[in-house]
């Protein structure tokens, strides 16, 4: 034991401890910045002239490593020319990033921070800008007015605007309809079409391609005469992923239109169902409605669709709370079995509302699931979100509601919101179709874009 026990103590020396000062580097490299010194290189912007260093600049960029280091005629040149359109403060921000990986973000520079990640593809930037949009409420005329503004901000920016827009349509078909999707430069349909985070079905991205193309050929002026559906999305359909789509589908809605050919058809195949090959995906943070209803509770439940599914309410990952209690245990409501049992509130009581905290994780709702037992079907209530229970938003309204029968014992509600929340809730308003204001619930499951926990940083510089 002795002697274990000192093999021990050096195996530990040997291995020492790892200290970080990211902190100190990084503003080392911004007073290297600010004071110019040892510059090789003056970057003109606007006239405002920048000391910088080609060996930082060609590390955080693979566009400054080419023009500096790859030959070409600015490798040789001591003074270097910035596009004009860029203004010097946010292109100052921008070089302030490279050095020390930090940003200050707000709606009037993002634009131009976006454009400058994307033509010096500085991905780190790139995923900053669109975190911090994800944060930004839009509403749709906003959304409207900034597809139409940053027209020149490039085809990854529409795209994702496009995306976000999509999250607040109400339905798939309203969405491929707009005039703002028929009339959009394919280059941004393929930025779309790129996008993990695009709240389609891949069927419906199929279907949204295909109804652009048939737009794009009706509209079509070319003096070289309309080009059949298949050549006009040709290079769309390249990111369309097949191997999401049910296979019945494919067979009898896309090969006899001939829209992909039978070698295209048998790689898909091959792909979908080798288990050597797994098939590409959009999103697993997209969770949407289908007949196995796995929403949000069941992507925290099986840890992003990483691991087996355990009950989340159950093993502490979510948080299920009643106005008042009764009935079965509320965490029977994430059971995914309507036999367990429903979860009521104490008859009578008011105000009378179910909550749900997703806790680490947040959630862009697009829709909900409800199901009730015999009891007291939903009739008035609202579907509220939350950031702190403190505020919450009214995402819908229901007045008199109907969907809920003996017949029919479960809804599917679509809501439209743009933004991420952690608490839900369904806020009973009014008598349930007995008469009280009352509820039975069996199940309820949520659906849209999932917000993982953000990863723990080491250091608040980085």
């Amino acid at each position: 034991a002795e002697t274990k026990s000192r093999v021990t103590e050096e195996l530990l020396a040997q291995k020492g401890t790892k200290i970080t000062q990211h902190s100190y580097i990084c503003n080392a490299y911004g007073r290297m910045l600010d004071s110019g010194k040892y510059s090789d290189l003056t970057l003109v912007c606007r006239k405002k002239e920048f000391a910088v260093h080609r060996i930082v600049l060609a590390t955080q960029s693979s566009v400054f490593a080419a023009q500096l280091y790859g030959g070409l005629a600015e490798s040789k040149e001591s003074v270097i020319v910035i596009n004009p359109e860029y203004e010097p403060d946010a292109f100052g921000g921008f070089l302030r990033f490279l050095y020390m990986g930090e940003i200050r973000l707000h709606m009037n520079n993002i634009k131009i921070l976006l454009t400058l990640a994307d033509f010096y593809c500085v991905r780190a930037l790139h995923n900053a800008c669109f975190s911090f949009l994800d944060e930004q409420d839009f509403d749709m005329a906003t959304l409207m007015g900034m597809m139409q503004t940053w027209s020149t901000g490039g085809a990854a920016i529409q795209g994702y605007l496009m995306s976000r827009y999509c999250d607040l349509v109400p339905s798939f078909y309203e969405f491929v309809k707009a005039k703002e999707f028929l009339t959009m430069n394919e280059n941004v349909l393929i930025e779309l079409l790129k996008l993990d985070q695009l709240c389609l079905e891949e069927s419906e991205v199929l279907q949204a391609v295909i109804s652009w193309g048939e737009h794009q050929m009706k509209s079509s002026t070319s003096p070289e005469g309309v080009k059949s559906l298949k050549e006009t999305i040709a290079n769309c359909m390249r990111y369309v992923r097949f191997e999401l789509i049910d296979t019945k589908f494919i067979v009898t809605e896309v090969l006899p239109q001939k829209l992909i050919s039978n070698e295209r058809f048998v790689e898909i195949m091959q792909r979908k169902y080798s288990d050597n090959c797994p098939p590409p995906r959009r999103s697993t943070s997209f969770v949407a409605y289908d007949e196995k209803k796995r929403g949000i509770f069941y992507y925290i439940g099986s840890n992003g669709l990483k691991e087996e599914w355990r009950n989340p309410a159950k093993n502490g990952l979510i948080t299920v709370t009643l106005s008042s209690s009764g009935g079965a245990s509320r965490h029977c409501i994430c059971d995914r079995k309507w036999t367990s049992g429903a979860v009521e509130n104490s008859y009578g009581s008011a105000p009378t509302w179910i909550q749900f905290d997703l806790k680490n994780y947040q959630l862009v709702p697009r829709s909900y699931y409800v199901q009730q037992d015999q009891d007291h079907f939903l009739r008035n209530w609202r579907f509220e979100a939350s950031q702190d229970t403190t505020s919450w938003t009214v995402l819908a309204t229901y007045v008199n509601d109907t969907t809920i029968t003996s017949e029919c014992r479960f809804g599917h509600f679509k809501v439209k919101c743009g933004k991420p929340y952690r608490y839900f809730r369904i806020y009973v308003t009014g008598p349930s179709h007995k008469g009280q204001q009352s509820f039975d619930l069996t199940q309820v499951e949520l659906f849209g874009r999932a917000l993982p926990p953000k990863k723990k940083r080491t250091d608040a510089a980085i």
